[in-house]
């Protein structure tokens, strides 16, 4: 799960977004998202289905470990959330005869 939160003050947060990380993506497409001349050095877009926000840090070395970090997550969640097989069946309509027959097919791999 990502947590977005504001500061309030020193010691409290204000809870913005609770996000499973499944749906979070990452990008470098800043002049999509804002019309702020922002550096893609310290900056990148995170988003998810319907939201996207430029997160913008105070070095390129913490942007990258933050990006790397993120990355990792999304990609380990997505990997254990994905199904390793699906088995779909599949109907066959032959238009000649106006018969079908029904096929199921399995272990279709899926990766992340």
């Amino acid at each position: 799960m990502l947590i977005i939160a504001k500061s309030k003050s020193s010691a409290s947060l204000k809870l913005k977004k609770q996000v499973h990380l499944s749906e979070v993506w990452t990008g470098t497409c800043l002049s999509e998202v804002t019309e702020k001349k922002m550096s893609p050095e310290n900056s990148f877009v995170i988003g998810w289905p319907i939201i996207n926000y430029v997160v913008t840090f105070s070095s390129a070395d913490v942007k990258e470990r933050w990006l790397s970090a993120l990355l990792w997550h999304i990609s380990e969640i997505k990997q254990n959330e994905y199904l390793k097989n699906l088995t779909l069946q599949i109907f066959v309509l032959d238009a000649d005869s106006c018969s079908s027959v029904s096929k199921t097919t399995a272990a279709v791999a899926a990766t992340a």
